[in-house]
């Protein structure tokens, strides 16, 4: 099942084929714009990583959720 799982040292998300585990440091800013069906992280080494856990075809849901994971970044990032 994909999904996106915070805690207090950083982020687990889990795709299709893929798992990464991030530290909070990693994650630059969540972006939910642009067309992109789920969100998308912009890494601080310049890659970006789909979040297909958070996806615009749920809705308002999606939208806050994705709005909590940019507020557990901008928290982490103090």
């Amino acid at each position: 099942m994909v999904r996106a799982v915070p805690d207090r040292t950083g982020l687990r998300v889990v795709n299709l084929v893929h798992s990464q585990e991030l530290e909070w440091a990693q994650v630059v800013r969540v972006s939910f714009g642009g067309g992109s069906p789920w969100v998308v992280l912009e890494l601080s080494d310049t890659e970006e990583l789909a979040v297909m856990g958070i996806q615009r075809a749920d809705g308002a849901f999606g939208r806050a959720e994705a709005a909590r994971l940019a507020a557990l970044v901008e928290h982490h990032s103090r």
